[in-house]
């Protein structure tokens, strides 16, 4: 697994991050593709309570993938 501060490093190489950017890694079991109109809700709990919870939609997606020798 890679550390989340070598993912960024990687990933600012391409891309320019700004607050408010979510990044998300790796394909759980079970996911599909993000489509334009997908709702995503982030949650953090504390104490099995949540804390602050954001819903969002994807206004547009473009699949790219970037090949890169980045190893972690």
């Amino acid at each position: 697994m890679c550390e989340p501060a070598a993912i960024l490093a990687e990933l600012q190489i391409f891309v320019t991050l700004e607050d408010g950017d979510v990044v998300m890694t790796g394909t759980p079991k079970g996911v599909d593709v993000i489509a334009a109109g997908d709702e995503f809700i982030g949650k953090v709990l504390l104490r099995e309570q949540i804390f602050v919870s954001q819903t969002w939609l994807t206004v547009w997606f473009t699949r790219v993938r970037i090949f890169t020798r980045f190893h972690c």
